[in-house]
């Protein structure tokens, strides 16, 4: 995989475990949709190293930690953007532990998840 596709990928990951975290919506606990959970060639390296063990390996969600199969269906790209940077509600921030290009590449697939 070339640097930009990691790159790409780690940012969608950190998206991920930031709109996880969010207090919106029906988005706790475990994977009650049909979404397809993505193949393990989609996800985002920088969501398997930041986000899985919060959000589950699927975008499950795990125990009291958000899933994340639909997060694009209730949060805009920007809204996941802020949540990957500052955290919040129990989810740290990972805007000084991820590249600006990782965070954009994560909150756009994660955007993506509708």
């Amino acid at each position: 995989m070339n640097k930009t596709k990691w790159l790409i990928a780690a940012a969608l990951g950190i998206a991920l475990i930031a709109t996880g975290c969010s207090s919106g919506g029906d988005t706790k606990g475990g994977n009650t949709g049909t979404a397809t959970p993505p193949a393990a060639s989609d996800i985002p390296a920088a969501y398997t190293k930041n986000c899985a063990s919060c959000h589950g390996k699927g975008l499950e969600g795990t125990g009291s930690f958000p899933k994340l199969t639909n997060v694009g269906g209730k949060l805009s790209q920007d809204q996941i953007k802020t949540k990957i940077q500052q955290g919040g509600n129990g989810m740290p921030a990972f805007e000084k532990m991820l590249s600006a290009d990782e965070i954009n590449s994560l909150s756009s697939w994660l955007a993506a998840k509708k």
